[in-house]
């Protein structure tokens, strides 16, 4: 009752104020029922005498009785029901939504060189297991999951739905890659797709910093080349609020390069031009640098959870609120009054319909 009592008139709208045109109909009704009150009572008469006569024999002609009470009930009714659908309005709570930004793309290497056995039970093994500790322990972190070779492919988009994660853990490995190689740039800018970043820039401009953090988590032996532009990428990336941070994997003695026949299944090493197996090794140096290009952590896949846990410390402390934070008025809907009197008028016809005979 407070809340008719106080209207705040000048903020007083329809939501869907062309409803109210459904009002007009009210007139061209009104002048219809008129007619046909007016016919069915000529009508009536013209039983008893010709309709010449009527004049003389009527006391009042001139004054047709009103259609009643019943047109107006209809109007009023039909006023309420168009009011309702109109949605009328007059108060409202504003809500800011100032959720930080947590989100975090895993970046997964998974070029053959991945397959090396140096840790058990393999470099691709031991990756699939951090990022299912990052899963287990990401709370509010949104992760989504980028592989990358000679090209990238996104396998998961940004989410929170863990369970969906976990079933794709499994079906990451190097038969993703359809060719040989390791090309990070392409995982780059996958990434940067993922977190809305797609758009190319002049080369010009200064890259906008924004106050939420989102990060990146190349997870890689660094058996890549360098390319000119790779640490000034990452740069970019970090003025940008994405922070990259680097898993390494592997040893320094590294290990022969496996392949896996497609067809037998059978497994192999993989042969370089000197009819030598070719060796893979952690280049921690190199990802180090990248570590430091991005302004993240350089982190090696040693003891199990330690990792997960820096990283979403790391991620949950950059996180900060937005101050331009998006703002949203929600209207307090007042559509009930109207189709509460509205069903108060129905109420005499329905005891009508409900009395006995």
């Amino acid at each position: 009752m407070s809340g008719l009592l106080n209207i705040d008139w000048a903020a007083f709208h329809f939501a869907q104020i062309e409803w109210l045109w459904a009002l007009l109909m009210i007139p061209p009704m009104l002048f219809w029922r008129r007619r046909q009150h007016a016919a069915r009572s000529s009508a009536r008469y013209r039983a008893y005498a010709d309709g010449h006569l009527l004049p003389h024999l009527l006391v009042g002609a001139g004054r047709q009785r009103s259609p009643g009470a019943g047109i107006w009930h209809w109007v009023a009714m039909w006023t309420f029901g168009t009011l309702a659908l109109a949605g009328p309005r007059w108060d409202y709570t504003e809500i800011v939504f100032q959720q930080p930004d947590r989100s975090l793309v895993v970046l997964l290497d998974i070029s053959r060189s991945m397959d090396v056995d140096d840790v058990a039970p393999s470099r691709l093994r031991v990756a699939r297991r951090e990022i299912e500790d990052l899963i287990e322990g990401r709370g509010e972190v949104r992760i989504g999951i980028v592989v990358f070779a000679s090209i990238a492919h996104t396998v998961a988009p940004i989410t929170e739905d863990s369970a969906a994660l976990r079933r794709l853990l499994p079906y990451l490995d190097s038969s993703l890659g359809a060719l040989g190689g390791s090309r990070l740039e392409a995982g780059l800018h996958e990434a940067r797709r993922l977190l809305g970043l797609g758009q190319r820039q002049p080369s010009n401009a200064t890259p906008k910093a924004t106050p939420n953090q989102r990060g990146v988590l190349l997870i890689s032996d660094g058996d890549f080349d360098i390319s000119p532009g790779l640490e000034e990428a990452l740069q970019t990336l970090a003025r940008e609020g994405v922070t990259v941070h680097v898993l390494g994997i592997g040893t320094r003695e590294g290990g022969p390069v496996p392949v896996i026949d497609a067809n037998t299944g059978d497994r192999a090493l993989l042969i370089g031009p000197d009819r030598q197996p070719i060796r893979s090794r952690l280049e921690a140096e190199r990802l180090q640098r990248l570590a430091l290009a991005g302004g993240g952590l350089y982190l090696y896949a040693g003891q199990r959870g330690d990792n997960s846990r820096r990283l979403l410390d790391a991620i949950r402390s950059e996180a900060t609120v937005n101050a331009d934070a998006e703002s949203r008025r929600i209207w307090h809907e007042r559509f009930y009054l109207p189709v509460a009197l509205m069903l108060l008028m129905m109420a005499p016809w329905w005891m009508r319909r409900r009395r006995p005979a």
